[in-house]
């Protein structure tokens, strides 16, 4: 089954700092200079990144990072940010990226290149979070999602030419929820693709049982490549303005459940490929030109 069990399994943000993963440099700097970590010591593969202090973690050309985690705004009141210009950073922990981890604490994560790779990312996870990834690639091989928990507010936005990818892992499915339990926005345009891998047996969801309340904007230029799509709550919107669904594998419904499915003006296109596809406007709301 394709949806994440209902138990939080989390890393204790103190049990991480005391690992010597905590950054301290309250302006810019580069991850792999020891002396912006607490312990001057940089974050390895033993540990879980923490930024709480507002400064900016920075992976840059030449990098090649593996660390365990990087957690950004960990307790109440904090802040962290993320920049990443070139370079591989791998997070192997199950959760690897969280954005706005406490529920008042806020992380920005902004990519413009290199190569990031992750198995669950979790933007808005009990707080604010946020993820523009305007270059490079992400690889996620987990289910992740935007707007995690209950207090959750999370908005990722792919665009200028970046591709987000979710690779099976495993016998597991990979979704992308857009709000699981809290709140989410996924904007995706101007040169932006978001793909799901054919093997994967859903792909895009907006949310997970309901709960959450999720945004998703596909623009001019923006591509989304899935097997299925899934708008599952009524208070979730998905608005096709003008850029373009792929059906990439699968047969039977394609586009299904509630919530609204909205066409702008700016139309767009729905590619179910070569076999037949069903698209089940079940939902609560329909609205927009046909495009």
């Amino acid at each position: 089954t394709p949806w994440p069990s209902r138990i939080r399994w989390q890393n204790s943000p103190a049990s991480s700092a005391a690992s010597g993963s905590a950054w301290s440099n309250t302006g810019r700097g580069s991850w792999t200079t020891a002396s912006n970590w607490k312990e001057n010591a940089v974050a390895g593969t033993a540990s879980v990144a923490t930024n709480n202090v507002g400064g900016t973690v920075v992976v840059g050309a030449g990098d090649a990072i593996t660390s365990r985690g990087l957690y950004l705004g960990v307790n109440a009141g904090t802040t962290g940010a993320f920049e990443m210009s070139g370079g591989t950073l791998t997070l192997t922990d199950m959760v690897g990226l969280r954005l706005g981890d406490a529920t008042t604490g806020r992380g920005t994560a902004v990519m413009t290149g290199g190569a990031l790779e992750v198995l669950q990312a979790q933007i808005g996870c009990d707080g604010p979070g946020e993820f523009t990834v305007s270059g490079g690639t992400v690889t996620i091989k987990d289910w992740s999602a935007i707007g995690r928990y209950a207090n959750g507010k999370g908005k990722m936005t792919i665009t200028g030419g970046a591709e987000v990818t979710c690779i099976r892992n495993g016998s597991a499915n990979t979704c992308l929820f857009v709000a699981e339990e809290g709140e989410g926005e996924l904007v995706i345009e101007d040169g932006g693709k978001l793909t799901f891998t054919t093997d994967n047996q859903c792909g895009f969801v907006s949310p997970n049982n309901g709960k959450g309340r999720g945004t998703t904007w596909l623009k001019t230029g923006g591509t989304i490549a899935t097997r299925e799509l899934h708008i599952q709550a009524a208070g979730t919107r998905f608005i096709l303005d003008g850029g373009t669904i792929v059906a990439n594998a699968g047969t039977g419904t394609f586009i299904g459940n509630k919530g609204s499915f909205e066409i702008t003006d700016n139309g767009g296109a729905i590619d179910i490929g070569a076999v037949d596809r069903t698209v089940w406007i079940g939902f609560d709301a329909y609205a927009g030109s046909t495009g």
